[in-house]
């Protein structure tokens, strides 16, 4: 799990990557986090597709100056700057995340200008398989440059976004929810209705899946730390079932299912 790989996992993702000839060169040193969290910015370029945007950031990687290691311009199309260390987040609040923490994704995009569906959408569907390859939730995991600047309100980027309602359709990628015969299609107005049962077996095969996995044991941590609120997804995605709140209950049986599998650890 390194910043080297994100090409091969964006490709991965049905994701158009493109390598630039800058993605090997490592101005600032080589990135110091096995397993980045991210940052989105905006560019700041003229309203519309800014071609020119692209020159402009991969000059900066190599001078060291302010930069990022991605760039998604407005077709979607990912532009992998540089795998190394890049100054992109400036001073940022205590405890927030900085550069040696966090990779930056700049998008071609400004101040008051329409979000494009197709940047967008390859945005979120990107960042969903970087963080679910780099073993972060997006809670963990996705941050905007406006909300870890310091001070706040030195950066507006990215604009027009909710970091909430971001963070949210990143999570609904990483796990997407399933209807299966006993969940109705809409949610229930019901507070007395049933949950919907999730079976040991069930439980028991995503465990499975998640060990023949070449990350598994850090799925499986990161499916025991995600919110409980998160919905049910699909049963053969590890992450996805274990991140289901379905109650005390069930949540014993996947503590036990893991037990049996992980040889008694916890």
């Amino acid at each position: 799990m390194t910043v080297a790989t994100a090409p091969d996992i964006l490709r991965s993702a049905g994701l158009t990557a493109v390598v630039e000839d800058t993605w090997n060169l490592t101005p600032l040193g080589e990135f110091p986090a096995a397993a980045p969290v991210i940052v989105w910015h905006h560019d700041a370029s003229p309203v519309g597709p800014s071609p020119g945007a692209l020159d402009w950031i991969k000059n900066a990687y190599r001078a060291q100056d302010p930069s990022a290691q991605f760039w998604v311009d407005t077709a979607g199309v990912w532009h992998c700057i540089g795998k190394g260390l890049a100054w992109h987040a400036g001073k940022v609040l205590p405890g927030m995340p900085g550069n040696h923490q966090a990779v930056g994704i700049e998008t071609d995009h400004t101040v008051g200008e329409e979000w494009p569906d197709e940047l967008l959408d390859s945005l979120r569907k990107g960042t969903a398989a970087l963080l679910k390859e780099w073993g972060h939730s997006p809670q963990q995991g996705l941050w905007f440059h406006k909300q870890i600047c310091d001070p706040p309100g030195r950066k507006s980027d990215p604009d027009g976004l909710d970091i909430d309602q971001e963070r949210d359709a990143v999570q609904r990628l990483m796990f997407p929810p399933v209807v299966s015969p006993s969940t109705p299609s809409s949610p229930s107005t019901d507070p007395t209705a049933p949950e919907a049962d999730v079976t040991p077996d069930q439980i028991k095969s995503a465990v499975v899946a998640a060990l023949a996995s070449p990350s598994g044991q850090q799925a499986i941590k990161v499916a025991v730390d995600a919110r409980l609120e998160a919905q049910f997804g699909n049963a053969e995605d590890p992450k996805s079932l274990l991140n289901r709140g379905f109650g005390r209950r069930v949540r014993a049986e996947v503590r036990a299912a893991l037990r049996d599998f992980l040889g008694g650890k916890k």
